[in-house]
């Protein structure tokens, strides 16, 4: 890969992810203020890497997202354990966290 795609790809996961953040941090602001409108979750999200450095940097992307933490990677490193604060639904937080793992792997590569 070249050297400015490589700059791409990373410039790509930093602004996406500087949007999540964002997101994020409105959504939990947004459940701070407005009681009894989360559904706490637990959910596994499947990891495409066999690489222990990008399972590690996926699972802290995860868990420095407000409202986000890793609980536990599992054994064989094909899954990442999630707890959530949410509004939104599971399916849309399980296909944003895919969308990051994407990126971080697009980046990485």
């Amino acid at each position: 890969m070249s050297v400015l795609r490589r700059i791409a790809n990373i410039a790509m996961l930093v602004l996406f992810y500087f949007g999540d953040l964002v997101q994020a941090n409105l959504e939990l602001t947004w459940v701070l203020i407005t009681p009894g409108t989360v559904e706490p979750a637990v959910i596994a999200v499947e990891v495409h890497t066999d690489s222990p450095w990008l399972i590690t940097a996926f699972a802290n992307l995860i868990t420095l997202s407000p409202g986000t933490t890793t609980l536990e990677v599992a054994d064989d490193g094909s899954e990442i354990y999630v707890h959530l604060l949410t509004t939104r639904p599971l399916g849309t937080m399980r296909a944003d966290l895919m969308a990051l793992q994407h990126r971080l792997l697009k980046a990485a590569t």
